[in-house]
């Protein structure tokens, strides 16, 4: 029989990466699970911070703050109790210990506990979760107490990749499981619920709005619904989003776009490009760097024993450097080790649209940097499309004053520019 520990009111299964509190499961994802493992398998220890990270991140170099991240989560999932976030102790330049009540109990597994709630059509991911694990952690932080909440940015930032390993990290969190609703092949904002209706299964029915009959559906479920891609079919997403909320209490609706929805009590949360390294560094350093560590793990599906010695990691941080830390481009630049080395990736970057395919099936509106741009050009209208022709002028950047002067004018004033 595996091992369960019971912590107080708590039980923690460690193979299923599950704390539970009175039957119920804690928002707590596996990182965090997996910490809270190595420390109460040694309670009363002090747990190095190397053995915590490995615990964690097998494999991978991640920063100490990650680590602090991941505690934080462990201590305010505790806090249920009076005075649990005191179980773990910090041991000054060392590492930490758990001083709370631990007893191993026999009992059945939690995952089994949780096998009939765990609804969802999230698909296994066929490549590891690399980088962003701080913005990982700030989500599962924040969604526990948070109705909408938009993961916004640029095209090619890992925005959907992001979303789906948070809720499948949170999915016994949520009663009625976990939804994933692909916005990207409409055309129309007023067919996303039908979008939701086929995912749901939920089936229209004569003298009653589609929108009606999904929020009767969802009225008593208790769910986490990801409505990815929505910047093409705002309104529609908008009006869907506003209408669950206000009718089913208990929905949490997490969104993906290149905007916010622009709801209240919406929580906008921005990505950006991965921190990129310095090419100057040592490859020790460099190696540290999320942006690398994408760049390698997916390069060493191509070419397994691809290392990362000086010069070599050197010219892998040049190529994070001139993609931008994009996730996207660096993932297609990554496809190229197969049959090209990294020193000549690097040199034929200049033409960085024409490198930079993928044959990937799934990813159909991003086989290509430009396609990625063309598709947020045409979200643009007439007049945004003419001023970013205007704004073409400037190299390097400008100033909103010099953008005011160049650009306003012809059908868009000062004020519009802004």
């Amino acid at each position: 029989m595996r091992t369960i520990y019971g912590l107080g009111p708590f039980q923690l299964d460690p193979e299923a990466g599950v704390l539970t509190h009175a039957g119920a499961a804690v928002p707590l994802g596996a990182r965090g699970a997996a910490v809270l493992t190595a420390l109460v398998s040694r309670a009363n220890e002090c747990v190095q911070k190397s053995a915590l990270l490995d615990a964690a991140w097998p494999g991978l170099v991640v920063e100490e703050a990650n680590l602090a991240v991941q505690i934080s989560a462990i201590r305010r999932a505790l806090a249920l109790v009076p005075g649990g976030e005191g179980w773990v102790e910090t041991l000054a330049r060392r590492g930490y210990r758990f001083v709370g009540p631990v007893e191993e109990i026999a009992a059945r597994s939690v995952a089994s506990l949780l096998t009939n709630r765990r609804r969802t059509n999230l698909r296994e991911s066929l490549t590891s979760f690399v980088g962003r694990e701080r913005e990982l952690a700030e989500i599962e932080q924040k969604l526990p107490t948070t109705r909408l909440m938009t993961l916004t940015g640029m095209g090619g930032l890992g925005k959907t990749r992001l979303a789906q390993q948070a809720a499948a990290e949170m999915l016994d969190a949520y009663r009625d499981g976990v939804w994933f609703v692909d916005l990207a092949p409409l055309g129309d904002p007023t067919l996303v619920p039908s979008a939701l209706a086929r995912v749901l299964q939920v089936k229209e029915t004569a003298g009653q709005p589609l929108l009606t009959a999904l929020c009767n559906h969802l009225r008593t479920r208790e769910t986490l619904l990801i409505l990815d891609n929505c910047e093409h079919v705002l309104d529609g997403c908008a009006r869907l989003a506003e209408k669950l909320l206000r009718d089913a209490a208990q929905v949490t609706v997490m969104a993906t776009s290149r905007e916010a929805l622009h709801l209240a009590g919406e929580c906008a949360f921005p990505l950006s490009a991965l921190p990129l390294p310095d090419p100057r560094a040592d490859a020790k350093s460099i190696a540290r760097s999320d942006a690398v560590q994408l760049f390698t793990e997916r390069a060493r599906q191509h070419r397994p024993r691809l290392d990362l010695e000086t010069q070599r990691a050197r010219v892998v941080a040049e190529i994070c450097v001139r993609l931008d830390g994009i996730p996207l481009a660096l993932e297609l630049a990554a496809a190229r080790v197969a049959v090209l080395p990294v020193e000549q990736i690097l040199r034929l970057l200049t033409e960085r649209f024409r490198l930079l395919t993928s044959g990937d099936r799934d990813l159909p509106r991003h086989q290509t940097l430009r396609a990625m741009l063309d598709w947020s050009y045409d979200l643009l209208d007439d007049t945004e499309k003419k001023m970013f022709a205007r704004l073409s002028v400037f190299a390097g950047g400008w100033t909103l004053e010099a953008a005011s002067q160049v650009c306003s004018g012809a059908s868009i004033s000062k004020d519009d520019l802004v």
